[in-house]
């Protein structure tokens, strides 16, 4: 054989052992590609059932926020669960200015929301009385100091642009500011908490601060937490569960509970009988925009029906008690245009102070509740 011949035996060779170990390399390459789609599948997957799990109390992945007087914390929050946390911690100082809550927040399925507030009671930090709302001279420890800073839950989200927004309502408010998705926890520590809904409207699903969804199947949520110096300004119910198989724990070792006058802020956003005065709607003046709904009278309400004559009045009446108690926002409500079935549980060791447990059925010799019917 030639010197040619041999080179080109030799390149062939070369050729042949290149292309056998490109092909090795492509094959490798293949594989690891599946591999990692494999375990990126799997991880979803997983991830997917954590994040619908309940992770308790202080755990990872979370954050801490820290709102100031500015801030709308409702958005802040709602913009750390959308970057993927699943426990949302929320604590401020006392500077004698309030923090402010002001759109509502959706918790994905899992999720926990801790609100420490400082303690603005005047038994721990003395000072004043604060004056600018008659409901700050009650409460637990001598009530709330000019150097507190409380939490105000409003929801000043402007209402849908549909006028009327329906058969039954000119105007449909969204008053909650937290709703539950499943699985979640709700902690209150020791600050004080005002949930104003003067000026606004009711609606189907209840006008609580705190929302339990309905067919929220298997996913039972809870409410809770509290101490001595916990307090609550409140203008309607703490929960509202829409049932359909729903279950919610409410469980305060401590707290307590004060109904919140007509005697604050005017509403000046676009929603509830601010619409309805702009509207021109016939009986509607400047005095219901700071009216708490426990004080709407059947007439008023009526201002917001459309169709059918006192559907916006019944609403009210399942945030309020009943009798006695009528002039008291409830504790629990249970409204709902879904179906019935669902189980709210609740247990006040500190009682329930100036709000009615109407709807709820007490177990005897207990501090402790049962609701399963918005009756």
């Amino acid at each position: 054989m030639s010197i040619s011949e041999d080179l080109a035996a030799v390149v062939t060779a070369a050729n042949s052992l290149t292309q056998t170990v490109t092909d090795k390399i492509s094959s490798i390459d293949q594989r690891v590609t599946q591999f990692q789609t494999d375990a990126l599948n799997i991880t979803n997957q997983v991830t997917t059932q954590l994040k619908r799990a309940k992770i308790g109390h202080n755990q990872f992945p979370q954050v801490a926020i820290r709102p100031t007087p500015q801030d709308d914390t409702g958005l802040l929050v709602q913009a750390a669960f959308d970057a993927g946390n699943k426990f949302v911690g929320v604590d401020w100082d006392n500077d004698g200015q309030d923090r402010h809550w002001n759109t509502m927040v959706n918790i994905p399925a899992g999720g926990t929301i801790y609100i420490a507030g400082p303690k603005c009671d005047r038994t721990t930090i003395s000072g004043d009385v604060r004056t600018d709302r008659a409901c700050f001279a009650r409460g637990a420890n001598l009530g709330t100091s000019v150097d507190g800073s409380p939490m105000i839950f409003r929801n000043l989200s402007p209402g849908g642009v549909d006028y009327p927004h329906n058969a039954y309502s000119k105007v449909y408010d969204e008053t909650c500011l937290i709703q539950l998705n499943g699985n979640n926890l709700v902690l209150f520590g020791n600050g004080t908490y005002l949930f104003d809904q003067a000026g606004t409207l009711p609606n189907p699903y209840g006008n609580a601060l705190v929302r339990v969804s309905s067919y929220i199947y298997d996913m039972p949520c809870w409410i809770g937490g509290g101490g001595y110096n916990c307090q609550f300004y409140m203008s309607g119910p703490l929960v509202n569960n829409d049932l359909a198989c729903s279950k919610v724990d409410i469980l305060f070792m401590h707290g307590s509970f004060i109904k919140l006058d007509s005697d604050g802020p005017a509403l000046n956003v676009d929603k509830g009988f601010k619409r309805l005065l702009d509207k021109g709607v016939a009986g509607v003046t400047s005095s219901l925009l700071t009216k708490q709904p426990w004080e709407v009278t059947e007439i008023e309400a009526g201002y917001n029906d459309v169709d059918y004559a006192g559907a916006n009045y019944n609403w009210y009446v399942y945030s309020r008690g009943i009798d006695t108690e009528a002039n008291n926002p409830r504790f629990v409500s249970l409204l709902t245009w879904s179906h019935g079935g669902g189980i709210t549980t609740v247990q006040l060791i500190g009682g329930s102070g100036e709000m009615s447990m109407a709807g709820l059925a007490q177990v005897a010799g207990k501090e402790y509740y049962l609701g399963t019917t918005y009756s």
